[in-house]
């Protein structure tokens, strides 16, 4: 009989309780002394795939994943060729529980290597804050001139009746000359409850548009003691403008700052509810108007899909399905880019909730064509799709590397896949097939065509950079 469990005692314990002909052995793993002293663990080896197909791989980090953080692996390409990454880390406080810390490294493209690595703990105790709380969402962009910005739900703790109260706002780092430089980037004002703001940011999108102004879509599903909102979030976007970053502003400003893309609607005799902004993803067009694409789950109704929503000049956002799905289907990982004429391309996984055998998640692409959308399937020979990222080469052909993840007679794949369009068909090859590569993919291509693609392996807690020989 096999009995796993997890002990929260300071820090976040695993202990695997082996019993055997009424012998009983225990193991532990992935555990540290607390209050900072040496670390007792039994961290497995850092292995690399060793069926890498064709593609080189080279290991960025091997990371002390533990307990219940989620890295949240967010990576970006700079202008100069070389690889940005941020990451979720555990506190380096000891004394204090959960507790993270946000990495970031540089990497060098060319000579395959760590230029330089930071870790800063955002409004951290010892400052007056409270230090960052949970690992949820992580988003990572890049201004004209290469300065990262990292955005991630953080700022002020706050109680809301009726649950245990946790930090709840949008805030976002950008690199100063010596450190980095923290500010709010939405609370979730709520007009019909002002004595509690929302929880905002639990799913959020970041982009920085030429003149350096900070965009962010952010999913917000919390609205002080109406709890039933917990089920329905809305989706909201704010600007802010670089010449202002750093400027006071005032509670009552935040309503007229945070825009509503799309959320429930609430009058005085009626409320009609709607669960959006899951997975929400952000773009810019050609003239720094904001679109997201974002799922809609909204069960009472039976309404679940894929929307896209735009913002004209005039600050009115409309919207589209690009695929809306029946009943027992939904919308899981996106990945959005923009194709070299401007027009908005996305892929998917599409997740089925209650399938047979010969059904199952699969990874799908849609892009804008005349006044509607071109939905194709893409892959659907396993069950597979998970976190995709769309990228284009350079003659404009759509690419995606994503997670296989099973076969559709159970058995495991975990596998590192990559797929390109060559004008007719999907063509789909196997990148790595061990140690559970494929989480958190970034896919570019660089100045020769080559493709590229960062990956998290949840097996042995790796970030590595893959190259296609």
């Amino acid at each position: 009989m096999l009995i796993c469990g997890q002990l929260k005692i300071r820090r976040t314990f695993h202990l695997i309780i082996t019993i055997l002909a009424g012998m009983m052995i225990i193991y532990g793993c992935n555990s540290r002394k607390k209050n900072g002293g040496t670390a007792t663990t039994n961290e497995p080896p850092v292995y690399q795939p060793t069926n890498t197909r064709q593609w080189d791989m080279t290991l960025v980090k091997h990371l002390e994943a533990e307990g219940l953080l989620t890295p949240g692996l967010s990576a970006v390409k700079g202008s100069d060729g070389n690889i940005r990454i941020a990451y979720f880390s555990d506190g380096t406080d000891f004394n204090t529980e959960n507790r993270y810390n946000i990495n970031f490294i540089l990497w060098d493209s060319v000579t395959n290597s760590i230029v330089s690595e930071e870790t800063f703990d955002p409004t951290p105790p010892e400052t007056g804050g409270e230090g960052l709380d949970n690992c949820n969402p992580l988003a990572l962009a890049l201004n004209n001139s290469n300065v990262p910005v990292i955005a991630y739900q953080g700022g002020l703790f706050r109680d809301q009746a009726p649950s245990d109260g946790e930090q709840s706002d949008v805030m976002f780092s950008i690199r100063g000359v010596n450190s980095w430089a923290e500010y709010t980037g939405a609370i979730g004002y709520v007009d019909r409850n002002p004595f509690y703001d929302g929880l905002a940011g639990s799913d959020l999108s970041l982009a920085v548009d030429s003149s350096g102004n900070i965009h962010i879509a952010f999913q917000f599903y919390f609205e002080g003691m109406d709890s039933y909102n917990f089920e329905y979030p809305a989706l909201n976007y704010i600007r802010h403008e670089q010449s202002s970053l750093g400027d006071p502003v005032a509670d009552s400003e935040w309503a007229d700052m945070e825009e509503t893309v799309y959320g429930s609607v609430f009058t005085q005799t009626s409320a009609v509810h709607r669960g959006v902004g899951y997975g929400c993803k952000l773009l810019l067009d050609n003239s720094n108007n904001p679109v997201v694409f974002f799922t809609e789950f909204t069960d009472h109704s039976n309404t679940y899909g894929l929307w896209f929503a735009r913002r004209n000049s005039n600050g009115e956002w409309s919207r589209e399905w690009v695929e809306q799905v029946g009943s027992g289907w939904t919308i899981g990982d996106i990945s959005a880019a923009k194709t070299a004429n401007g027009n908005f391309a996305v892929a998917y996984t599409k997740v089925c909730l209650d399938c047979d055998d010969d059904e199952g998640d699969h990874l799908k692409y849609a892009v804008q064509s005349g006044n509607g959308w071109d939905v194709r399937v893409v892959d659907q020979s396993s069950i597979c799709g998970h976190s995709p990222s769309l990228a284009f080469d350079s003659s404009g052909n759509p690419a995606i590397a994503y997670y296989d993840r099973r076969s559709y007679i159970g058995r495991s794949r975990k596998y590192l896949k990559f797929t390109q369009f060559n004008g007719s068909t999907w063509r789909s090859e196997t990148v790595a097939e061990d140690h559970d590569y494929g989480h958190n993919n970034t896919l570019w291509f660089d100045s020769n065509n080559v493709p590229l693609i960062c990956s998290y392996s949840e097996a042995r807690d790796n970030i590595a950079i893959f190259v296609k020989r």
